[in-house]
């Protein structure tokens, strides 16, 4: 449960993390057009990378020492479950496998779909129409395989594909100018991986189950995909044409397109609707106009936006990582009056078979060498990291037939478990298991030395804090 609450604390994290990205985006991508044209829909790429990527829950964990969970290394990790908080988590697993499952379930329909539909496309054959997309490709050193192929089903020259890029047209036939703008518009959608970015989008809805988010975003993209991709095709095709000759050759081959969006497919089109086209062309030209700041600045503006929304999102994480130790305590409360009201069952277990023995670590070394005196009542301190499968044990102490040896610890993280036990001089073992708080009192039937273990019986470094003591008891205490 630890491992999940991990996961979905992460998810939480990058939601957040890209979510105040967005909102950021959407304030600063005007003031950021006056700087560079193309500055926003970089910074809405990194958007969408900051909905996949975790790295502000990744930050977290290696910046937050002091958790109260995070006792010994980094991968103790906050935000485990405790009490009641583990029911909640039961509850939010649930209903998030649910949706999801059904997620995957359109996701893989529309998968099948295109799948289906890349039946449909025939390679192209015409030598000429070829030989120019050859060109092209080669003009924008594009070294990729990225095949081209026609499809009777489509109006709009489009690219589609993620790893293995395609170009498709239309079932008509173009003019040299038109196949040469047709192919510098829909490989430059090739070379920067527009299709990936939309993908992302679909990833918002699919894992987070935000839709809103997603079809905003999908929007955005398509949008300020087509700007960008615009800017770099003109300026690739200046030496053949103008930018007013070239949004000429897609008006030219907008007149058998019909309006409208095919939403079995994720792709990059020449062009959508008249609206749209409209739009590009205004942003051209306020392009022309823009004195474009240097490339260095631009990427100084990125990382300062990355920085600023990670930033923040540490920082409430940071809060609520003390929150949820303050809440995790108080829980432990509870479970430590829990486990002590608990008659926990003791188990013997002789040497000879006993597969863990070799896992033994003294918790006080230099003390081996002379055994120290205990005296009875005196109270021994147990601070005892104890890696997984380890047997740590004390320094052995004489203790009479009749006496008793009590031991107390609370280990964390609290759901890992545990043993605590004596271990005599021929290295029997009895203890008693659990997790959590524990409290046990061993009963001595053969004078002899013993030792106090406390073996960890999880996956992950455990740390036991408590105390140990040996005493002779009352004749009421014998009684009961």
């Amino acid at each position: 449960m630890n491992l999940i609450s991990q996961i979905f604390f992460a998810i939480f994290a990058t939601i957040v993390t890209g979510t105040l990205a967005l909102g950021a985006w959407m304030v600063i991508s005007r003031v950021c057009m006056r700087w560079n044209p193309r500055l926003p829909y970089l910074l809405l790429r990194i958007v969408c990378l900051l909905y996949v990527l975790p790295i502000s829950y990744i930050w977290m964990q290696l910046a937050m020492r002091d958790g109260y969970l995070q006792v010994v290394g980094i991968w103790q990790m906050n935000f485990a479950p405790a009490g009641g908080l583990r029911e909640l988590m039961a509850v939010i697993v649930t209903s998030w496998v649910f949706l999801t499952g059904r997620q995957i379930r359109v996701c893989l329909f529309a998968w099948v779909t295109r799948r289906k539909s890349r039946c449909y496309n025939i390679p192209e054959e015409d030598e000429a129409v070829l030989g120019e997309f050859a060109r092209v490709k080669e003009k924008l050193h594009i070294r990729k395989g990225v095949e081209l192929y026609r499809e009777c089903g489509i109006v709009s020259p489009r690219t589609q594909g993620i790893f293995r890029c395609s170009v498709v047209l239309p079932m008509q036939s173009y003019s040299r100018e038109q196949l040469a703008v047709i192919f510098h518009h829909e490989l430059m959608h090739c070379k920067s991986c527009d299709i990936f970015y939309k993908l992302c989008s679909r990833y918002v809805g699919t894992v987070y189950h935000l839709g809103f988010v997603s079809n905003r975003m999908e929007e955005l993209l398509d949008e300020w995909s087509e700007y960008d991709c615009d800017v770099r095709a003109i300026t690739a095709i200046r030496d053949e044409m103008s930018a007013t000759r070239y949004f000429e050759m897609i008006v030219n081959s907008m007149e058998k397109a019909s309006e409208g969006r095919d939403v079995n497919h994720i792709f990059s089109r020449l062009y959508e609707s008249q609206l749209r086209l409209g739009r590009r062309i205004d942003y051209m030209k306020n392009y022309g106009n823009i004195k474009k700041m240097a490339n260095g600045v631009t990427a100084m503006i990125a990382v300062a936006f990355v920085f600023a929304n990670v930033t923040s999102v540490y920082a409430a994480g940071n809060k609520a990582a003390d929150m949820h130790n303050a809440l995790y305590q108080s829980v432990e409360v509870t479970a430590v009056e829990a486990n002590n009201a608990v008659d926990l069952e003791e188990f013997y277990l002789p040497a000879e078979d006993d597969m863990t023995y070799d896992a033994l670590e003294y918790a006080n070394p230099e003390a081996e060498i002379v055994m120290p005196l205990l005296d009875e009542e005196e109270q021994v301190s147990i601070d005892w990291s104890v890696s997984p499968g380890v047997r740590k044990v004390s320094t052995s102490f004489h203790v009479d037939a009749g006496q008793r040896i009590a031991i107390s610890t609370t280990a964390t993280p609290a759901s890992s478990v545990y043993w605590i036990g004596i271990m005599d001089e021929g290295n029997d073992l009895r203890y008693v298991q659990g997790n959590g708080a524990l409290s046990h009192e061993f009963e001595i039937t053969e004078s002899g030395s013993y030792r106090v273990i406390v073996q960890n019986r999880s996956k992950v470094t455990i740390t036991a804090m408590g105390s140990y003591l040996f005493y002779t008891p009352t004749e009421e205490e014998t009684e009961q």
